[in-house]
């Protein structure tokens, strides 16, 4: 028995119903499919995310597909750590839209003691504890690429030790 397959189209519901790609298949093999998406395609200015859609209502013409997760390009993340530097990797598990997510946090400060980076890297899980609180994915995506969160952590890590660079490495589910 052959199964027929037809070119759906993806459409991002968060983004006013923004045409993501088209998939080749049915119904029933497009289920909790994923798409990457750079951020640059969807109209942000950053082009250094890739934001991860996962389908979830699916027609015979159309797969609606919502944020699922959001990385920093890998590419990104190899050019600015740099020799001479302390790295701190900061994971914080939070609730978004009532589902568990993952957000990991690069914290570049100049080389320092344990210490000061041991100061940073709490600085940095209350900041994600708090800034993160009461917003929905499409909100903390738009805030995460543009920048917004960015600016007011390194506001924050700057008090404690100068600062070579911060980042939100990713948002994931936690599974």
């Amino acid at each position: 028995m052959k199964v027929e397959r037809y070119w759906i189209q993806a459409i991002a519901k968060e983004y006013n119903n923004t045409q993501i790609g088209e998939i080749y298949g049915n119904v029933d093999e497009i289920k909790d499919r994923r798409i990457i998406v750079y951020s640059s395609e969807i109209g942000y200015k950053n082009k250094n995310y890739k934001i991860y859609f996962k389908s979830k209502e699916i027609n015979d013409k159309e797969a609606m597909f919502e944020i699922d997760k959001i990385e920093l390009s890998r590419d990104y993340i190899s050019r600015i750590i740099k020799k001479g530097t302390t790295k701190r990797d900061v994971v914080k598990k939070i609730k978004i839209d009532g589902k568990d997510y993952y957000v990991k946090v690069l914290v570049l400060l100049q080389k320092t003691r344990r210490k000061i980076g041991s100061e940073a890297k709490r600085k940095t899980e209350e900041f994600v504890e708090n800034f993160f609180k009461d917003k929905n994915m499409k909100q903390i995506a738009d805030e995460v690429i543009e920048g917004k969160a960015k600016e007011e952590l390194t506001k924050i890590i700057k008090k404690i030790y100068p600062l070579k660079a911060v980042e939100i490495r990713y948002i994931m589910p936690a599974q």
